[in-house]
């Protein structure tokens, strides 16, 4: 891998996962041998995965597993702030004890000790949604559990958990002022309107520099991302106009611009939509090859999919509510499963009775339906008109209700 820092990876042999979230380091050459039990690692970086795997078995397996789910369901705020302010410093006691006797480099130990640092940081702000106790940020003694937080830690920004901390701090801040149970209607009602504004303004109290705008990033980011709901409705056009006015107006604020030239060319990419959807291939499971260009003609709800993966299949039964609400009408349901297996899929689509034009494309997220469409992620789905014509390219998902979208485009004129 081309990295140039710590970076996490995951392994899954089919259904299951074999390992989540363990560190490897640049100039790693690791050698996995899997069997049904056991995981033998050999090769340059093993102390690294290694300590992952111990730390499992120490922190996340068995009671500690069960206290670590269950945290914020017995516990009063201190009791739970201290609970994590006690955990993490056994861990990291851990680590260092690990690693005085099976050496890593020095980014490598800072990474995975940043890592869990910020993630308990994260459950502490997480309580309030746990719990439904969003005072306890007006609490002074819980919020010195909170105290001390880098301002722009350069040196944790290969961790995923400074990322995500980042996004659920003026998040989770922003949320105390949604409470029915300290403001009237109205101020609740302003506070959700002005969320972006609102997130932003505790944003610049916390961070600056790079942290800052990896955090206005996602506020930005999210209102994107509303966007894909509302896109082929009557709302869309307004949301648009908003979302485009917050970018031009907080965007000023980034000290890197090239975080507002991304969000910028996200918008546009939306003007692009109505164009000609790019065309793609997969494969029906007797093997003969179809082109999405051939349901010209049809509206086409594409549902880019996975038997093993869990999101997915929890959308199928809102999947074939919509296919019976549409039964009569010029729309076609098109399933592209990213499975390995052709039988695997066979067998899944044979016992659950799942009707439906299903295509298989087994090279997954390096096919060439997820290279046009840049999917990274599944479930995912695209909206095409009757023309061709691509309506949206992240769609939303059958239990985000894209009624109002497809209504749309079948009244359309072909």
């Amino acid at each position: 891998l081309d990295i140039d820092y710590p970076i996490r990876i995951n392994v899954h042999n089919g259904k299951r996962w074999v390992f989540i979230n363990k560190y490897i380091n640049p100039g790693d050459s690791l050698w996995f041998s899997l069997s049904k039990n056991n995981i033998d690692i050999k090769g340059k970086g093993k102390n690294g995965i290694s300590a992952m795997f111990e730390f499992d078995n120490e922190f996340l397996s068995g009671s500690l597993l069960s206290r670590f789910r269950d945290a914020a369901k017995d516990k009063s705020p201190l009791e739970f702030a201290q609970y994590w302010s006690d955990r993490l410093d056994s861990e990291i006691v851990f680590y260092d004890d690990y690693f005085k006797k099976n050496p890593v480099s020095e980014t490598y130990s800072k990474t995975v000790k940043k890592a869990i640092f910020y993630e308990k940081k994260t459950q502490l702000l997480q309580y309030s949604f746990k719990t439904n106790n969003k005072a306890v940020f007006s609490d002074s003694a819980y919020m010195r559990y909170l105290d001390g937080i880098p301002r722009e830690d350069t040196e944790a920004m290969a961790c995923d958990d400074y990322i995500f901390f980042l996004r659920e701090l003026p998040y989770n801040l922003w949320q105390v002022r949604n409470d029915h149970k300290n403001y009237d209607s109205a101020t609740v009602a302003y506070n959700y309107k002005n969320q972006s504004r609102l997130r932003d303004s505790i944003a610049k109290g916390y961070f600056k520099g790079q942290s800052y705008d990896i955090a206005l990033y996602n506020i930005l980011y999210e209102q994107i991302g509303f966007l894909n709901m509302r896109k082929g409705t009557s709302a869309f056009e307004t949301s648009y106009l908003h979302t485009d006015s917050l970018i031009n107006q907080l965007g000023v604020a980034f000290n890197d611009k090239t975080y507002l030239s991304r969000l910028k060319r996200k918008m546009a990419a939306f003007k692009e939509e109505d164009k000609p959807a790019p065309d793609f291939s997969a494969y029906t499971l007797e093997g003969k090859e179809v082109k999405l260009s051939e349901y010209k003609g049809k509206v086409v709800y594409v549902d880019f999919w996975s038997t093993s993966c869990s999101p997915c299949v929890a959308e199928l039964p809102y999947i074939l509510k919509l296919q019976e609400k549409y039964r009569n009408k010029d729309i076609l349901f098109l399933f592209v499963s990213f499975d390995n297996s052709k039988e695997t899929l066979n067998r899944f689509i044979l016992e659950r009775g799942f009707t439906g034009t299903h295509l298989i494309d087994q090279k997954g997220l390096s096919s060439q339906a997820a290279m046009k469409y840049n999917i990274a992620g599944i479930p995912r789905y695209i909206l095409v008109d009757k023309k061709g014509l691509l309506i949206s390219s992240d769609a939303p998902r059958p239990s985000s209700h894209p009624e109002e979208m497809i209504d749309k485009a079948l009244d359309a004129q072909l």
